[in-house]
């Protein structure tokens, strides 16, 4: 979200949210990870059950889970793009770009930590 109207080139302050960073990077990095492996355990349990070769049962049911989570992490992304939600938003503008430019300066913004 550009609040500060900001324009092509100028250097600005963006704002997001901790929480829904954490959360983000939660179910990004994570939780397929988390399902891989239970799945992983699922599949080691059913290999047990049906007489099957354990480490084939535990990588079709991880990889099976690993997907899945996928497949969840891109439904939540469609409808987070939708509604807006985990955007972030530029909140400030800290040095505009030079007067009728379309092009981004090539210097840099400085950064500023904890402005």
């Amino acid at each position: 979200m550009n609040t500060a109207n900001a324009r092509l080139g100028d250097c600005v302050v963006v704002y997001f949210e901790s929480s829904q960073l954490y959360k983000l990077s939660f179910l990004l990095y994570v939780f397929p990870v988390i399902l891989m492996i239970v799945g992983a355990m699922i599949g080691e349990r059913m290999a047990e059950n049906f007489h099957g070769n354990p480490s084939a049962y535990s990588a079709f049911f991880g990889f099976f889970c690993f997907f899945g989570a996928m497949a969840v992490v891109k439904l939540m992304d469609k409808k987070a793009r939708k509604t807006g939600k985990y955007r972030p938003e530029i909140v400030r503008i800290i040095k505009k770009a030079g007067i009728g430019s379309t092009e981004p300066s090539s210097a840099p913004c400085q950064s500023n930590a904890g402005v």
